[in-house]
C-alpha cells in the first residue's frame, strides 16, 4: 500500500512538472495531414464493412440458433 502511495505521488508530481514547465509550440497542420486522416477514416469504414461481410453468415447463424430455441 505504501508503494502505491509513493508511485501515485511521483506520477502526480511528474505530471504537474510537465504541465507547468511546458513552452509554447508554434506548429501547424499542413493540408496533406487532412487528406491522410480522411484516407484512414475511409479505409477503416471499408475494412469494417468487409469484415462484416465475411462474418455475416456466422452472425446470422448464431442469431438463428438463439431464436430457434424459443420456438
Amino acid at each position: 500500500m505504501q508503494y502505491f502511495n509513493y508511485a501515485f505521488r511521483s506520477m502526480v508530481i511528474a505530471i504537474l512538472v510537465i504541465v507547468v514547465c511546458t513552452q509554447n509550440s508554434f506548429s501547424y497542420i499542413d493540408p496533406g495531414t487532412w487528406s491522410y486522416i480522411f484516407q484512414m477514416l475511409i479505409a477503416g469504414f471499408i475494412g469494417a464493412l468487409f469484415a462484416l461481410r465475411i462474418f455475416w453468415g456466422k452472425v446470422k447463424l448464431f442469431f438463428m440458433n438463439i431464436f430457434s430455441k424459443f420456438n
